[in-house]
């Protein structure tokens, strides 16, 4: 049985592949949003859709003027997901290019969803991290992520605007070097609340896609999470499995 797959994804693969072959080496420019939009017969818009994804992933690297060259490997064969033979991720639907926009950092004390989440005393704060996930000007989606204050103990000057091209488990792993194992995903639906009705523009009986991304570190600890709401209209949510 054939699984389907959005063509943005089919070229983001293609490129990996074109990596893991050796036909791209690091520091190689990749084919143009033009010649693979040509290559897979789509418009240039799914491949730029391709491109951001590799980009933002650290594969590939953008340079005004010149193109997008091979930058490193690591995302490729991560080890995030042992249970998998590659890797499994949860993304957009969307042919569309989207990114996001880091709106407010806090450091507060959690909630006691927070604590329990997290297993920690109310007493410990946490960093509360809002982003908007944004397309065409229209912002379709917000994440609302929770990492622990110790964490960044002893890390110096923390560049949280490094969360604008980088997902929550990259920011952790990269910019507070913590070493990690699993990405656990769960999947529901929820009205939003007014915050969230105002930001994504629905009103307030508008049914919303909503995944919790939960991160674990080595011991099987879960350190972080993000919980996303969507408008599953313009942001279908859907896990792709690399194999």
């Amino acid at each position: 049985m054939s699984i389907y797959a959005p063509k943005y994804i089919i070229i983001k693969n293609y490129i990996i592949e074109e990596i893991k072959k050796g036909n791209l080496k690091m520091g190689n420019q990749i084919p143009s949003e033009n010649d693979l939009s040509k290559l897979f017969n789509v418009s240039r818009i799914t491949a730029n859709a391709a491109i951001k994804e590799l980009s933002m992933e650290g594969i590939v690297e953008r340079i005004q003027g010149k193109g997008t060259f091979v930058k490193k490997y690591r995302c490729i064969d991560t080890e995030l997901y042992p249970e998998t033979p590659k890797s499994v991720k949860i993304s957009s639907e969307s042919l569309e290019s989207s990114f996001h926009i880091l709106e407010k950092v806090s450091l507060i004390y959690p909630d006691q969803i927070i604590c329990d989440k997290l297993n920690i005393p109310e007493t410990e704060k946490v960093y509360e991290i809002i982003r908007f996930m944004s397309r065409n000007d229209e912002i379709i989606a917000i994440d609302y992520s929770y990492i622990p204050y110790f964490l960044f103990q002893d890390k110096g000057e923390v560049n949280f605007e490094k969360l604008n091209s980088m997902y929550l488990h990259e920011f952790i792993l990269n910019v507070l070097g913590i070493e990690l194992k699993h990405i656990h995903i769960h999947i529901d639906a929820k009205s939003p609340n007014d915050y969230e009705s105002r930001i994504i523009g629905v009103p307030s009986d508008y049914p919303l896609v909503i995944w919790d991304t939960d991160v674990l570190n080595k011991n099987s600890i879960l350190i972080a999470y993000t919980t996303t709401i969507a408008d599953p209209k313009k942001y279908r949510a859907f896990i792709n499995f690399e194999i």
